[in-house]
């Protein structure tokens, strides 16, 4: 697992079986992510730098970049 700071939010990826899965957290101003913050979005990508791209083209425009193929899971843990 990696972790990864875009802005004022975390980027942490993780390989999984289906794939590089990141997820976006919102930072606090001390720098931790508080639980019931949680998770903003998840995806299943071919590597991580995918998955990092991915997580912040989602930080930046609430979307993923057009010619990324991974699944993003807005505010839910993906299966698996």
């Amino acid at each position: 697992m990696a972790e990864h700071i875009h802005r004022n939010w975390s980027i942490t990826t993780q390989a999984t079986e289906k794939g590089f899965i990141f997820r976006c957290r919102l930072l606090q101003q001390d720098g931790s992510c508080e639980p019931e913050i949680g998770a903003k979005a998840y995806g299943y990508f071919q590597n991580e730098a995918e998955a990092i791209l991915a997580g912040m083209v989602w930080i930046d425009r609430q979307q993923l970049p057009d010619h990324l193929d991974g699944l993003l899971f807005d505010n839910e843990e993906p299966e698996g």
